[in-house]
């Protein structure tokens, strides 16, 4: 009798211990919240021209992706149009969402807004490093 209590013992703590070690959804978003910095646009150190025109050049000078446990983010672009008479102009591109996570692919869903509609997009998250690829740019960022 000794040993079978034993053994349900041990199956009832090693059933705690699997428990307490899942991966499930709180724990990827608690891993892969934080701030991330941009790194890269498409493989270009910043700041990286991303479109040229007859009048100039754009390029992207920095990037911060904020990643909240409660799934949604923030992400802000600092852009500058450097024109060919040596003018530059600076603008923010801010983007707010929600992201889901499912293993290393993380998803960003912005809503509809102010008459454009809704997109989504993928990337992947490794380690401290996310990336992504929208609109024709792939952009790298890492948590601190």
């Amino acid at each position: 009798m000794r040993t079978h209590r034993l053994g349900s013992v041990l199956l009832l703590v090693l059933a705690l211990v699997a428990g307490a070690c899942s991966d499930g959804p709180t724990d990827a978003r608690a891993r892969v919240a934080g701030t991330y910095e941009l790194q890269d646009v498409n493989g270009s150190s910043l700041p990286a021209t991303i479109a040229v025109a007859p009048e100039g050049r754009l390029e992207i000078t920095s990037g911060t992706m904020v990643l909240r446990a409660d799934e949604s983010y923030t992400e802000t672009v600092r852009l500058r149009i450097i024109f060919n008479d040596g003018q530059t102009e600076t603008e923010s591109f801010i983007e707010n969402g929600t992201y889901s996570m499912t293993g290393g692919t993380i998803t960003f869903t912005v809503p509809p807004s102010l008459g454009e509609e809704g997109f989504s997009y993928t990337g992947e998250v490794s380690g401290r490093t996310l990336t992504y690829t929208a609109q024709g740019l792939t952009a790298t960022y890492r948590r601190s």
